[in-house]
């Protein structure tokens, strides 16, 4: 039983002792200038995300420019964006909770630059800070749950193998 355990353990832990996942890819790029305005700004991490607490804001200089909710696709977020973004500089805040739990923000920066596009008129719009306060998630994660039923099996089988032993010890030769 000591070495199912210790195999169990072996097989599952290195997963989640391995590290958190991290921000790998920005689609625009962080730093670049677009000569044509995206569609959505999308986040590729090296595990996957979870909904829960996730937050994304696109500001730009008419303010934020985000449409809908960010969609998330394992590990990939993509952020829907208004349509008729102007030239200027647009700032991406985000905040996400990894699927072990660990929360993770950052921010980056593009520039959209489409000859003979529109620029914003007028004082850019204050946006409110995204918070980056975790929600804690309802339930337990799946591998504790898989691994308190394995611990249940086994207990229960060593259970009926000591009884079993026990009966043919006590009904003699």
């Amino acid at each position: 039983m000591v070495i199912v355990l210790g195999v169990l353990a072996a097989v599952a832990l290195p997963a989640r002792a391995a590290g958190h996942a991290q921000l790998i890819r920005t689609a625009p790029a962080s730093g670049a200038t677009l000569t044509t305005a995206p569609d959505a700004v999308q986040l590729e991490f090296s595990g996957n995300v979870i909904s829960l607490g996730l937050q994304f804001q696109v500001i730009g200089p008419g303010g934020l420019a985000t449409e809908g909710k960010p969609v998330v696709d394992f590990t990939k977020v993509t952020q829907p964006l208004a349509g008729g973004l102007v030239n200027g500089s647009y700032q991406v805040n985000w905040h996400v909770v990894h699927d072990d739990g660990h929360p993770d923000t950052g921010s980056f920066g593009f520039v959209v630059q489409v000859p003979g596009g529109a620029t914003a008129t007028g004082s850019p719009v204050a946006v409110a800070p995204i918070d980056t306060s975790t929600p804690q998630p309802q339930g337990l994660p799946v591998f504790w749950v898989v691994l308190g039923v394995v611990v249940v099996v086994l207990l229960v089988a060593v259970a009926v193998i000591i009884d079993r032993r026990r009966r043919s010890e006590a009904m003699g030769p």
